[in-house]
C-alpha cells in the first residue's frame, strides 16, 4: 500500500510538472505574440492583412518583414508604413504642398530584394529633393501584382492622395497575370477583369476569393501550420537556422538536372554533342547533384569549353523552372492577343481615372536591356539578335501605344542591372530607374515642376 501511494504521488507530481510547463509555455507564447512577434519573410504579403480584402494579399500597417539579398545572403529588415506598403509613412492630406508622384507597380516597385531606402521610388524622391524640388513619391505595390490590382489601388487609395502625376510600372509578366481568373489556385484576387463582346473592360467578382481574418490553416497541414506560427518555435528555427530566418543564408549553388535545364542545354549545345551528354546525365537526372559529378560528365562529353554555361543552367535556383522553348526563341508581342488587348484597356482606364483627378498618366517599363542581359546570362533567351529584338519589343509596343493615347512614357536610357541570382533590379539598377524617371520629369514636365522648385536652386 505505501508503494502504491508513492506511485500515485509520482504520477500526480508528473502531471503537475507537465501542466506547469504547458502553462508556462502558453504564457510565454502569448507574451511573445503580443509584444515581440517575429517578422515573417515574404515578398508577397498575407491573405489576412487589411489590404488583402481589396487586392487579395498584402501587409499589416507597421508590420516588420524580412527579405534576403539573393547574392550576399544578408537579411534585410523592412517595416511597412502606416497603410501597409513598403514605403515611408504618407498622410492622405498633402500638408507640405509637395508635387506628388504616385507609383503603381508590382515586386519591382515593392523592391523585392532591396531595403526600402534603395527602391527606385525612394531614390527618385531623394533625387528630386536634392535638385531643389518639393516632391513626394508615394509607392503602392506588392509582389505578384498585375495591372488590374494597380488599377484597383488607384481607385481605392491612390486618388485620395490627390497626386500631381501617376506613374505605372510595367513588367513583362503583367500580360499573363492580368488573365488570372476564378480557376487560379494561388494568388487569388477578389476580382478579375475581362473584355466583353465589344472589347470594353468589365470588372467581375471572383467567386474563388475568400477573405481570412487569420491566415488559413489548410487541411492536413493544420497542426504543422499551427506549429510554424508559434513564436517559440520560430525562435527555435531561427537558432537552428532550419527553415528559419537567420541573419545570413547561404546562396552557394546546388545543382539539379530538371527537364527545363535539359531543354536549355539542348538549345545551347550542338545536337551531335548533346545526345552523348544527355546519356551521361541519366544517372543524375531529376535529383540534386554536386558540381564534381556534373563536371565529370561535362569532361566525358568533351564540353569543357561550355562548362561554365552548363553549370549555370543546372544551378538549382527558384526561377530556373519558369522557362519554355517558346520564350527562349522569342516571339514578338501580338497586340491582337487577348492578353495585350486586356492590358491596353486597363491602361486606358488607369489613364482616365488619373485624368479625372487632374493627374497626367505615365508608363515606365522595367523590361530593358539589363533584363535581357540577365536572361541571356542564365541562357533563358537565344543568343541571336532577333531574339534580343523580340525580347525588347514589348517596351516598344507600349511606347507606340502611349504616343497614340495621350499617355507619357519614360525612355529607357540606362541599363537596369539585376542581382546575379534574382531577376529583380539590385540597388544600382534601382538607382538607374530613378535617374531615368527623373530625367523624363525634368525634360517633359518642367513647367509643372517649376512651381514646386525652391527659389535660388540651380537648374538641372
Amino acid at each position: 500500500m505505501p508503494q502504491l501511494t508513492k506511485r500515485r504521488k509520482a504520477v500526480v507530481a508528473t502531471i503537475l510538472s507537465v501542466g506547469a510547463t504547458f502553462f508556462f509555455l502558453l504564457c510565454a507564447e502569448a507574451f511573445l505574440k503580443l509584444f515581440f512577434p517575429v517578422p515573417r519573410p515574404s515578398t508577397i504579403g498575407h491573405v489576412s492583412a487589411p489590404n488583402a480584402i481589396l487586392y487579395g494579399w498584402g501587409y499589416h500597417p507597421g508590420e516588420v518583414v524580412w527579405l534576403y539579398d539573393p547574392d550576399s545572403g544578408d537579411r534585410i529588415e523592412c517595416r511597412m508604413n502606416n497603410h501597409g506598403w513598403k514605403d515611408r509613412d504618407h498622410d492622405l492630406e498633402n500638408r507640405s504642398s509637395a508635387f506628388r508622384i504616385l507609383i503603381l507597380g508590382d515586386s519591382v516597385t515593392f523592391g523585392a530584394i532591396v531595403p526600402t531606402d534603395q527602391t527606385y521610388g525612394y531614390l527618385l524622391e531623394k533625387k528630386m529633393r536634392s535638385a531643389g524640388f518639393n516632391a513626394e513619391v508615394i509607392s503602392l505595390g506588392y509582389g505578384g501584382w498585375s495591372t488590374d490590382q494597380e488599377l484597383e489601388a488607384l481607385l481605392n487609395e491612390g486618388v485620395r492622395y490627390r497626386p500631381n502625376l501617376v506613374l505605372n510600372q510595367f513588367c513583362n509578366n503583367d500580360i499573363e497575370e492580368n488573365l488570372r481568373g476564378p480557376e487560379e489556385k494561388t494568388l487569388i484576387k477578389p476580382f478579375f477583369y475581362t473584355l466583353d463582346e465589344r472589347g470594353d473592360l468589365r470588372r467581375n467578382v471572383n467567386p474563388s476569393f475568400t477573405y481570412h481574418e487569420q491566415d488559413p490553416l489548410w487541411g492536413r497541414n493544420f497542426f504543422r501550420e499551427l506549429l510554424y506560427r508559434s513564436e517559440i518555435y520560430k525562435r527555435i528555427r531561427m537558432a537552428r537556422s532550419v527553415n528559419g530566418f537567420p541573419l545570413k543564408i547561404d546562396h552557394s549553388p546546388s545543382y539539379k538536372i530538371t527537364p527545363q535545364a535539359l531543354g536549355r542545354m539542348s538549345a545551347e549545345i550542338a545536337p551531335d554533342r548533346f545526345s552523348a551528354f544527355r546519356e551521361g546525365l541519366k544517372s543524375i537526372v531529376g535529383r540534386e547533384t554536386d558540381r564534381s559529378s556534373l563536371e565529370a560528365v561535362i569532361k566525358e562529353s568533351h564540353l569543357e569549353s561550355q562548362s561554365e554555361d552548363i553549370l549555370r543552367m543546372c544551378e538549382n535556383r527558384w526561377f530556373q523552372d519558369i522557362w519554355s522553348i517558346d520564350a527562349y526563341r522569342g516571339t514578338p508581342p501580338d497586340p491582337g492577343s487577348i492578353g495585350w488587348r486586356l492590358y491596353f484597356r486597363l491602361i486606358e482606364r488607369l489613364r482616365d481615372v488619373a485624368a479625372m483627378n487632374g493627374a497626367p498618366f505615365v508608363i515606365f517599363s522595367e523590361t530593358d536591356l539589363g533584363s535581357y542581359e540577365w536572361s541571356r546570362f542564365w541562357m533563358r533567351v537565344a543568343p541571336e539578335e532577333q531574339a534580343r529584338k523580340n525580347y525588347l519589343a514589348q517596351a516598344k509596343l507600349i511606347e507606340g501605344f502611349t504616343l497614340q493615347h495621350g499617355i507619357g512614357f519614360v525612355p529607357q536610357v540606362r541599363k537596369y542591372t539585376r542581382a546575379r541570382n534574382d531577376p529583380h533590379a539590385n540597388p544600382a539598377g534601382n538607382q538607374a530607374m530613378a535617374d531615368d524617371i527623373f530625367d523624363y520629369l525634368i525634360s517633359s514636365r518642367r513647367i509643372e515642376l517649376e512651381k514646386f522648385k525652391s527659389p535660388g536652386t540651380q537648374d538641372h
